[in-house]
């Protein structure tokens, strides 16, 4: 498995699954799904991680790994402004681009601690498992 492969299985299915998991929680009347979002997030990093690992019978190396979280950084965050806008403007509401900026930055910084976490704890599932060597 490469590293684009990888992105691109991380990128359809975090799209698809945000885009499920958000229509069923509205019509369940749910609302305030960012706990959805961020168990979306964890678990499709593990999977990504995962799979690259088992594939490769091997983990990331240093620029592979390098490569892996900004790339999915920046998916999460065009994903992210792409659903907030689309989501605000469905409403019928305007957000600044200085607030769509704001929030952006913030979420963007809770998310790539945790993916750059994710990303390296999965190194030691993979240990774990007897898939790689420590």
């Amino acid at each position: 498995m490469t590293i684009k492969s990888l992105l691109i299985r991380f990128f359809l299915s975090y799209v698809a699954l945000l885009i499920i998991v958000g229509i069923t929680l509205s019509y369940l009347g749910i609302k305030g799904g960012s706990w959805a979002n961020t168990g979306i997030l964890i678990g499709l990093l593990y999977w990504v991680c995962m799979s690259f690992g088992q594939k490769n019978k091997r983990y990331f190396t240093k620029n592979e790994k390098i490569a892996t979280v900004i790339g999915i950084i920046v998916i999460d965050l065009v994903v992210q402004a792409l659903l907030t806008t689309s989501a605000l403007s469905s409403q019928g509401r305007n957000i600044s681009l200085g607030s769509l900026a704001f929030a952006l930055s913030f979420v963007g910084l809770l998310h790539a601690v945790m993916i750059y976490y994710f990303v390296s704890s999965s190194k030691k599932i993979l240990i774990k498992q007897n898939i790689i060597s420590g």
